[in-house]
């Protein structure tokens, strides 16, 4: 074959797996991966006071002890969500009887965003070859065609993902 030829049939090996890509991603199913999970929120709700009244109790009153909290800087950590997904954390530092400080961690499992399509472009050498392949992958499978440059002929194979990491 002739160089025009060889990238004419290249071209046509990526252009059907395009296409192949886009009608697998507009007939797959929706609701198979982990993003489309339902999350159930668990909040606590605490009410405040519609109203306060000052009682004045008779008898002593221990006045080092109640400055010492008054100026007593006591953190609060509260797990809002956590599942195996979304970890949602809220931590408050109260002094002087004030929110002082407020932070909000909310923490993601980038799992969530694993890709489950790629398209690429291999090359091998070796004796009696000269590749050039273009890939395709959906999940663990990979499917890939090219040229072996060496022999003249096309290529065709199939591969399938053992172990991720």
């Amino acid at each position: 074959m002739k160089g025009s030829e060889v990238w004419a049939f290249m071209g046509g090996v990526l252009a059907a797996m395009i296409i192949g890509m886009v009608a697998d991603a507009l007939t797959a199913p929706r609701g198979d991966s982990k993003a489309d999970t339902v999350l159930q929120w668990r909040t606590r709700y605490v009410p405040q006071p519609a109203e306060t009244i000052r009682v004045v109790e008779p008898g002593e009153v221990d006045t080092q002890y109640v400055v010492r909290e008054y100026f007593t800087k006591k953190v609060y950590r509260d797990t809002i969500l956590q599942n195996d997904t979304v970890q949602l954390v809220v931590r408050d530092t109260v002094f002087e009887n004030a929110l002082g400080e407020r932070e909000v961690s909310l923490k993601v499992n980038t799992e969530l965003f694993r890709k489950h399509h790629a398209i690429g472009l291999m090359g091998a050498m070796g004796r009696h070859q000269a590749d050039l392949m273009g890939t395709y992958r959906r999940d663990r499978w990979t499917v890939a065609a090219g040229w072996d440059f060496a022999q003249g002929g096309p290529m065709i194979g199939v591969g399938y993902t053992v172990k991720e990491w």
